[in-house]
């Protein structure tokens, strides 16, 4: 017959206990705890949620009713608490922020921990403010991660070996350009000008030219559907609904995607300029490395037509642009949930 383990000495020294009780907690931990990572953009906010995935995705704006002692006191007001990439009101962006965490929470579960993209150029005081504003919407712990350092990570870039990679992030309130060695940042640049600019210069447009006033989702909408970098010789036309410069009356008019290129050409061109400007300063090995590996394209004016083939017409450099750029950087900022116990507090 077949010796049975005698497990009773097992038992006794109290190691089954251990590896039962530790694997009790951490399921118990998992299941109460709801770890997320967050991208506060200048147009739109992400939370992705450990084992969950993109769980929130709205635009980075929050209607507030004036209180009694204002003008026009019981208006509502929309607010966007966040501008060029930074806390721009730190109260309206507690206020969204929190409600968005909400969505998240249960009663059975402890306050989450957090990981924010910023800025890779952000002030200290910037990112000390953001930190304090997650923890007064509800977070117990907030960790930063570069942006661009997200989108690479978003992107699946392999950084084995010493060759350099590059990014470019146009997002909402900002344009980054950042070059990562070994998935670090080495080198980093913004421009204040991005998404948001562009969709202010096509209402701006339409204003001029067809005495016709739009909101800005109409102006995105148009970017989008007819907008190009490079307008083909096909003439594109969209139909777009306003109010009348002269009247106030509704009404609408078809403007063409040649118009709205040549309207959008000088913020463009600042962009390409900007990252001219960059890949000068570095290194004859990183240029060389770019060339080989290309320079990634993400964020949301990504999305504007052959906004790439702009790029690598005027700089000579490939572009690859993600397959979804208005999620790569809180995909990116999610991957690195499971590692948070490594990282330091505020880091």
């Amino acid at each position: 017959m077949e010796k049975r383990p005698d497990c009773g000495a097992a038992v006794r020294a109290g190691l089954f206990k251990k590896r039962t009780m530790a694997d009790l907690l951490n399921r118990l931990n998992e299941f109460i705890s709801c770890d997320l990572a967050i991208d506060l953009g200048s147009t739109n906010t992400l939370i992705y949620q450990q084992g969950c995935g993109i769980v929130v995705n709205e635009p980075s704006v929050i209607a507030l009713e004036r209180s009694a002692h204002e003008r026009r006191a019981g208006e509502v007001v929309m607010v966007k608490p966040v501008r060029g990439g930074a806390v721009a009101d730190f109260q309206a962006a507690r206020e969204m922020l929190t409600r968005f965490l909400s969505r998240t929470s249960a009663w059975y579960r402890k306050a989450p921990r957090v990981i924010a993209s910023a800025p890779a150029r952000a002030s200290q005081k910037e990112k000390r403010i953001l930190r304090v504003l997650i923890l007064a919407a509800g977070a117990r712990e907030v960790h930063l991660i570069e942006g661009p350092r997200a989108v690479a990570l978003g992107a699946g870039l392999d950084f084995s070996g010493e060759r350099s990679r590059m990014v470019v992030d146009i997002g909402g309130g900002i344009t980054e350009m950042a070059v990562l060695t070994d998935g670090k940042v080495v080198q980093a640049d913004s421009l204040p000008i991005a998404g948001e600019e562009m969709d202010r210069v096509i209402a701006a447009h339409i204003k001029k030219q067809h005495r016709l006033l739009v909101d800005a989702h109409a102006a995105e909408e148009i970017k989008f559907r007819i907008g190009d970098a490079s307008p083909a010789q096909e003439e594109l036309s969209f139909s777009v609904a306003g109010r009348r410069l002269d009247t106030g009356l509704p009404d609408s008019v078809n403007v063409t995607a040649r118009e709205i290129g040549t309207a959008l050409a000088p913020t463009l061109w600042t962009i390409v300029t900007a990252t001219q400007v960059f890949l000068r300063s570095l290194s004859p090995q990183q240029s060389v490395d770019l060339i080989d590996g290309g320079i990634v394209l993400a964020g949301g004016g990504s999305l504007l037509r052959n906004m790439d083939r702009l790029l690598e017409r005027e700089l000579r450099y490939p572009f690859l642009r993600v397959p979804d750029p208005l999620t790569c950087v809180v995909r990116g900022t999610g991957d690195v949930l499971p590692y948070l116990d490594q990282l330091n507090s505020g880091e």
